[in-house]
Parts: structure tokens; sequence; C-alpha cells
């Protein structure tokens, strides 16, 4: 039912209102309130604040009908007013017009001209009133999407930063023990926490970049990189997880791709996601990483790249092509079981791919293979750039050596972590604090070269901490590097530390190459550099230029590239076997069944490690024979022929290792 406000001071035209719309008024289609003047009419509305419209004479006592006009439209600006003159009156109609009268009519009223006047003020203020619910409505949901998004975003990084902590113990302890010469069984184990403890921190990433990425807080690079150095990392690990299958992993690149401006670290992240799954779904023949130059949409300083990475696996039904990018999705429920994985690689793949302005397009075919493509345009760069970024990851611990490093955590694991890694890598006087205070107490006893803050921590915090050192010490104090090393991941957790006045970011859990080359790069440090990527690649080469018995694809990945420890890990073999040969000659003559089962069976790690997948495989069928017939007659040669492959793996490996000394 409208509301209608009639304002005139003479009585006889309320008479005649309440006349002419005697139906509607009776239908309840109107109701209908008179006040004699503004004032009265202001007085009632505060009674009846559900009021549509007013029908107002513009003469009247007390308080005219310009003036309460005047009032009304201050007061509410969805209330619409009609006003109503004596014919011929046309300054003071033009006056209501001005200060926002939606429409006049003049007297003597004429019952059909008045009637559709306030159908029509009436239709006015309806769609109005309509329009902003409809916003309320629009800004409310608006609002509670924000809110929503918020409480996630801040659950997923309360999430990342409770894994991320005792994350960052897990691997640092176990990098730390890999570095102290462990066993070989011990090597087997502690390679295993490794793996796995890096497998849930990729899963961590996936969920925080999807986040990011739905929240448009993902924002991309624009660094020079070398295309075959982001192939070589990418096949690389890709080989590493493929060692258990019979695959071969190919790279392809166009020799006439140039030095590319982009976002080196989410092609990466795309390319890895891509061959990741490759591998997944594929168990024998191959998988294949290619660069394409497209010469005719390449143009001045830009290059255009065409990637694709083809697999000779199960391939995708045709009804599940269109769904595989949707997150948490396999192709079939059951490949969750078979294959592993939480489904968000080709998600997040998909939604990179288009943050660079492109499409990933698929071509399946059960049974035969899948080729995932995409094209991007990048800038041209340059090749000094490109040396400049790479020094800061390839840079040795050495250059830190003689620095005086403050350590900043509240859990003493952390402390313990960080230290004793630069400890094995430089030579650096590390002093410790638990919190800000204690981090405030020896910066001011002690010259403190460079510190590592944690940001959340008890009596003062890392923001409060720095913040305090920027305000209260004297330079050179005052401006000393703080690096906040820390398991919050997300941008506004970044920022947060580069406002308070952190000179820069590490996240936990870190690698030790990213901790020395951050510190490094912020204290402005120059080194000799050896180009890691490079002679990752020569080894790879001469281990499969190897006579076949060994593979050295396992030990180069778990050694991160690293040559002093790939070679350290050989001599080791070498020693080792040679005892081992000794003793299983020695058994033979005795026809020791149960000794030689016991070698074997201790024999795995090593050959695991060596890549000598054959030999592995034979320990099991050698072992269980002698365990169960006690008697090793039937297979003294086989066990001879074992022996003799050790020993000429061992020659094999000694050649290795003595290359490049």
């Amino acid at each position: 039912m409208t509301k209608i406000l009639v304002v005139d001071d003479e009585e006889d035209l309320e008479h005649l209102i309440k006349n002419m719309f005697r139906k509607e008024i009776n239908n309840k289609i109107y109701s209908m309130i008179f006040a004699r003047n503004g004032k009265e009419a202001l007085d009632l509305l505060e009674t009846n604040p559900d009021v549509d419209v007013i029908l107002s004479d513009i003469n009247m006592p007390v308080m005219d009908g310009l003036e309460l006009l005047s009032i009304l439209n201050k007061r509410d600006l969805l209330l619409k007013s009609v006003m109503i003159s004596a014919y011929g009156d046309m300054s003071s109609i033009r006056n209501a017009m001005n200060l926002g009268a939606f429409d006049f009519i003049t007297k003597p009223i004429d019952r059909q001209d008045l009637s559709i006047t306030i159908e029509k003020t009436i239709q006015t203020v309806q769609q109005a009133r309509s329009s902003i619910e409809m916003n309320n409505k629009l800004r409310l949901e608006k609002d509670n999407a924000e809110q929503s998004e918020k409480f996630k975003r801040q659950f997923l990084a309360n999430m990342s930063h409770e894994i991320r902590t005792p994350m960052n113990a897990v691997l640092g302890f176990t990098n730390i023990l890999l570095n102290r010469n462990p066993r070989e069984d011990q090597i087997f184990y502690l390679d295993g926490i490794k793996k796995s403890s890096e497998t849930l921190l990729n899963i961590i990433n996936d969920i925080l970049d999807l986040s990011k990425i739905e929240a448009g807080k993902l924002e991309l690079e624009s660094i020079a990189f070398q295309l075959k150095e982001i192939f070589s990392q990418v096949v690389h690990l890709v080989k590493r997880v493929s060692t258990e299958k019979d695959i071969e992993v190919i790279s392809l690149i166009n020799d006439n791709i140039s030095v590319l401006k982009g976002d080196p670290t989410r092609l990466f992240q795309i390319l890895m996601n891509l061959a990741g799954n490759a591998v997944k779904f594929t168990n024998k023949g191959s998988v294949t990483l290619q660069a394409e130059y497209l010469e005719e949409l390449s143009k001045d300083d830009f290059q255009t790249i065409r990637f694709s990475v083809i697999d000779t696996g199960i391939g995708i039904p045709a009804d599940k092509q269109k769904t595989i990018f949707e997150k948490f999705d396999q192709a079939n429920i059951s490949d969750t079981r078979n294959y592993g994985g939480t489904g968000l690689g080709l998600s997040i793949a998909k939604q990179l791919v288009e943050l660079h302005n492109s499409q990933i397009e698929v071509e399946s075919e059960e049974g035969k293979g899948t080729r995932f493509s995409f094209s991007i345009q990048f800038q041209k760069g340059h090749l000094h750039n490109v040396q400049e970024t790479n020094q800061t990851k390839k840079m040795d611990g050495s250059v830190l050596n003689g620095l005086k490093i403050l350590v900043v955590d509240d859990v003493e694991y952390n402390r313990i972590i960080a230290r004793d890694t630069l400890e094995m890598n430089s030579n650096v006087s590390i002093f410790l604090a638990s919190n800000g205070q204690e981090a405030i107490k020896l910066l001011s006893e002690n010259d403190i070269d460079v510190i590592l803050m944690d940001v959340q921590m008890p009596e003062m915090n890392g923001y409060e901490a720095t913040m305090y050192i920027r305000n209260n010490f004297e330079k050179p104090k005052a401006d000393v590097p703080i690096l906040a090393l820390t398991a919050g991941v997300m941008r506004e957790e970044v920022e947060k530390c580069k406002n308070a006045g952190m000179n820069d970011y590490i996240p936990k859990p870190f690698k030790t190459s990213e901790l020395i080359g951050t510190i490094a790069k912020n204290l402005h440090l120059k080194a000799e550099y050896s180009d890691t990527t490079t002679k990752v690649i020569e080894m790879e080469k001469g281990a499969s230029n190897a006579s076949g018995i060994t593979n050295l694809e396992y030990l180069i990945g778990f050694c991160e590239g690293n040559e002093e420890k790939i070679k350290k890990y050989i001599r080791i073999f070498i020693q080792s076997s040679t005892i081992l040969c000794e003793k299983i000659e020695k058994a033979i003559q005795e026809n020791d069944a149960i000794f030689i089962a016991d070698l074997l069976h201790g024999s795995r790690t090593k050959l695991n490690m060596m890549g000598m997948k054959d030999q592995f495989e034979k320990t099991f069928v050698l072992e269980e024979f002698c365990r169960t017939n006690g008697d090793i007659t039937e297979i003294k040669n086989n066990l001879l022929t074992f022996v003799s492959e050790i020993k000429l793996a061992s020659g094999e490996l000694k050649y290795f290792s003595l290359q490049g000394e």
C-alpha cells in the first residue's frame, strides 16, 4: 500500500482528495494523511517514516511548500514531492523544480491528471527503492564474500605458518644429518624423510598459490633468464621422480631462442606441474619438454615461445578433457589411489598460464598419450642480467666467512638449524636470541653484520624489534641489514616485514643456497661463482654415457647437483663395495648362504644410490634363494657374476669421479 502525505492549508482540498480516491483508499491501494502546513508535515513524517509521496501546496502559513521542499531534500532523497500551485504561478513552480520537486499540478485539480502524476511518482519511488535494495544486497554479498575470503586467507596463512615451522625443523635437521657422513642405511631413511617433507611442502605451496591466484594477489616478475636453465631444472627433477619407471625424459629447445625477460619461477612451476603430471601417468616410453620459437608471432623486442609437454602415457578420455583443469579433479576417481596427488597441479598450471594472457591446449588419446601446449610472449633479455641473478643463487658459503650473524627465533630448533647450516658452510660467528629484547641487547653489545629475524615471538616480536633498532640505535647499527626468517609467506606478511623496516625475506623451510645468497646480496658481497647447472648437466651426460651398470641421475638429484657431495658418495661406494665383494667371495668359498643373504640385503641402499637397478633387483632373488635353500651351489655362478658387476661399477665410478680433477 502506498502512503501519501497531502500538505495544504485548505480544508476543502482534504475532502476533495479523499473523494477523488475513495475507491483506492477503500481497497487499501492508497493510505492518505493530511497536514495544514510544512511544520505539521515534518512532525507527521517523524511518526510516519514510510511515506512514499508528498502532495504539497506552495503557499501556506507557518512553513510554505518551498521551505518544506528544501528541508525534505536534505533528509530523504528517495521521498518524492509533487507541488500543487495556482494556475499561472510559473515563478513558484520554477523555484520548486529547482529545489528538487519531482513534478507539479495546477489548481483546479483534474482527477485524471493527479492520478497519472501520482502513479508516475510512485513508480519512480519504487524503482529507486528497489535499486537501493538491490545495491544494498549486492554490497552485503560483496562484503560477506570479502570477509569470507579474508578469513580463508587468514586460515591458510595460519595453517601454512603452523606447518612450515615444524617442517623447518624436519628438513633442516635432515639436511644437517645428511652432511655429517651418515651410514648408507641411514642415508636411505634420511632421504625418505626429506622427500616426504618436500612433497608435503609442495602441497602446502600449491594450496597457497591457488589462493593467491584466486584472490588476484599473485603478481608476475619481470627478470632476465635463460630457458635452457629452466628446462634443465625441470628435467633434472622429473628424472629424480621417474627413476623407478622405464621413461626417457627428453628436452628440445630451438637454438634461436634468446635470453628472455619474464617470470622464470612461474614458468618453471607451470612446466614442472605439467611434466610431473606426465611422469605420473606414464609407465613406459617418454616425456618430452619442447620449446619452439614462433617467428610469425614475434616482433621487435618480443619473442613468442610455444611450450609443449608430451607423454606416451595412459591418455585422457575425451569426456574428461574439459574437467581435468578443475581443482581437485582427476580423470578417474581411481587415479587418486593409483597415482596419488591432490589434483591441484593442472589447475594451478592453467591459471598461471592465463596470468600470462594465454591458454593451455590439450590433445590426448586413451592408451597413446597426451600433449599439453601453451604460448607466451616474452621480452628479450640481456645475458649479463641473467648472470647477476644466477650468482646470488649459486654463491658458495665461503663468501660469508668472517661475518657476525645474529639469529633471532623463539623456537630453539630453528635457532640451531640456522646456526648449524651457516657454520657447516661458512666460517662465521653466530649469536643466538630467543626474542626481540634479547636481540636488541646482543646488538648493543656486539658489532653484528646481519640479523636473521623471526616475526612471531613472545615479549617483543620481530616487527617491534626491527622498528626499535631503526628508531633508537645510532648508525651504523641502526642500518644493520635485517632479514625476515619466517614461516609466514603470504604477500601481506611479506609487506608487513618490509614496512617494519626489514631489508629482505627468507621463507621457512629455507634452502641453504637461498639463505647464503640472500645474506650475501644484502651485504653486497662478491665471490667467485661456479656454474652448478652446467656441471650437473655434464655429470648427467657422463652418467648416461656409462656402460649401463650405473646411472647417477638419482645420486645427482639426491645431492642437488653438489659435485663435492656426489664424489663423496661415490668414494664411499667404492670403498664399501670392495669390502662387500671380498666378503661375498669368501662366503661363497665357505658356502655360507645365510651370511651372503645378509650381505645382499645390506647392499641395496648403496646399489639404489648408484642407480644399479638390475643389480638391486637381483639381490631380492639371490637373497630369497640363500635363505630358503641354505646352499649356494646352484647360484654360485650368479653370485660371481653379481660380484663382477659390482667391481665393474666401482671401476666405472672411479673413472667418473676423477673427471675434472
